[in-house]
C-alpha cells in the first residue's frame, strides 16, 4: 500500500493469467500470431509459499508478510477518482494481442528478427484486466550461439519501444512512449533439458509519483525447458522483481508449447 501526491494504490491478492498463443509462418522469413489472455484476481492461496520463498532466498517482500493471509483487496485512486476497488474475485478477458515478425538473419550460430505487436483494448480498467488503450510496439531480437567448454550456449538480447494509446487508467499521468529490453542465456543440460535465465527492464508507464503504479523496473527470471517429445515442450520459470515496487512480488510461470 502506498499513497503519494493524491494517488493511492493497494494490492493484496493473487492474479492468474491463462493465455492462448498461436504463431505461424506466412511467407519466407515472416511469421504472425495472436494471444488472448484470461485474467483472474483471487484471494491469496499461496501466501505462505511466497513468504517462504522470499525468506529462503533473502529477497525483499514489500512487507507482505505483515499482511493478513488469504485475502483479496485491490484499490487504486488518483485525485479523487477511483479506478479499481474490489475485494471479491474478478475475472475476464485481458488485452488481446496480434504480432508479426520478420527474420533478417537465420543461421545455426546467429539469428536476428524485427517484431511488431498491437495490443487491443479488450480488457477493463475497473477489473484490472486491461488499460482500455491500444498500444503499438516495435523491437528487435538477437540470438547468438557461443561454444563454451564444448557446449553451445545461446545468448539473447532484445530491445524496443511502445507507443502507448490513450487508456482509461489515470490517463492524465500516462506516458506517451515507453522502452523495454532484455538479456538472456540458455544453457543445455541434457538432450531435452535447458536452463534459462533472463533480465528484463522497462521504463515508466505512469508518471504519478507513486512507485506502486506502473513504475519502471528490472525483473529477473530463472527457469528452463523440458522437451517432452520432438514437437512438445514444457517451459517453467520464476520471475522476481529486482527494482520495482509496481511488479508482482513473485511470478510462477508454466507454458506448454506444441509445434504442429
Amino acid at each position: 500500500s502506498d499513497s503519494v501526491d493524491g494517488t493511492l494504490g493497494f494490492f493484496d491478492g493473487e492474479t492468474y493469467v491463462n493465455s492462448y498463443r498461436v504463431r505461424k509462418g506466412i511467407a519466407e522469413n515472416w511469421e504472425w500470431g495472436f494471444e488472448v489472455p484470461w485474467v483472474l484476481h483471487a484471494p491469496g492461496s499461496l501466501d505462505g509459499l511466497v513468504d517462504e520463498f522470499h525468506e529462503v532466498f533473502g529477497l525483499p517482500d514489500g512487507e507482505r508478510s505483515l499482511a493478513t493471509r488469504g485475502r483479496l483487496d485491490y484499490f487504486v485512486s488518483s485525485d479523487g477518482v477511483v479506478y479499481a476497488d474490489f475485494n471479491n474475485s474478478q475475472r475476464g478477458i485481458g488485452d488481446a494481442r496480434t504480432f508479426v515478425g520478420w527474420s533478417l538473419i537465420d543461421t545455426p550460430e546467429r539469428a536476428f528478427a524485427l517484431r511488431s505487436e498491437i495490443k487491443f483494448a479488450t480488457g477493463k480498467v475497473d477489473e484490472l484486466t486491461g488499460s482500455e488503450g491500444t498500444d503499438i510496439s516495435v523491437w528487435g531480437e538477437l540470438q547468438q550461439s557461443v561454444l563454451i567448454a564444448g557446449q553451445s550456449v545461446r545468448f539473447s538480447l532484445g530491445g524496443g519501444f511502445v507507443r502507448l494509446g490513450e487508456g482509461e487508467f489515470i490517463p492524465e499521468d500516462q506516458e506517451t512512449w515507453a522502452h523495454f529490453g532484455h538479456f538472456g542465456i540458455q544453457i543445455p543440460l541434457h538432450e531435452r533439458v535447458e536452463f534459462h535465465a533472463q533480465l528484463d527492464a522497462h521504463s515508466r508507464i505512469l508518471d504519478t509519483g507513486n512507485p506502486l503504479l506502473a513504475d519502471g523496473g528490472i525483473m529477473g527470471t530463472v527457469g528452463g525447458r523440458i522437451g517432452v517429445t520432438e514437437k512438445l515442450w514444457l517451459d517453467f520459470a520464476i520471475i522476481e522483481d529486482f527494482d520495482s515496487e509496481s511488479a508482482s512480488d513473485v511470478v510462477f510461470q508454466i507454458l506448454l508449447g506444441a509445434r504442429l
